[in-house]
């Protein structure tokens, strides 16, 4: 799952200005990452470690992958 995917999966029933303030971003730039026009950053990594500690591993390797697509390209 790629990070972008995973962000998607944990919002949940929150709206994007509710996820955003939970991640520490702005809701114009989660909605620029949910609509895949921008790839989330260490900002949005660090909010989702934050706000979802339980899903730790899932949210290192997913933006992990990330990076090594990124080398690769």
């Amino acid at each position: 799952m790629n990070s972008t995917d995973l962000i998607r999966g944990l919002q949940g029933a929150l709206n994007q200005g509710e996820y955003a303030e939970l991640l520490g971003i702005s809701r114009p730039f989660l909605n620029l990452i949910l609509n895949g026009r921008r790839e989330p950053g260490i900002l949005a990594m660090r909010g989702l470690l934050r706000a979802f500690p339980d899903n730790r591993d899932e949210i290192v390797e997913a933006f992990e992958l990330g990076i090594i697509a990124e080398r690769e390209a």
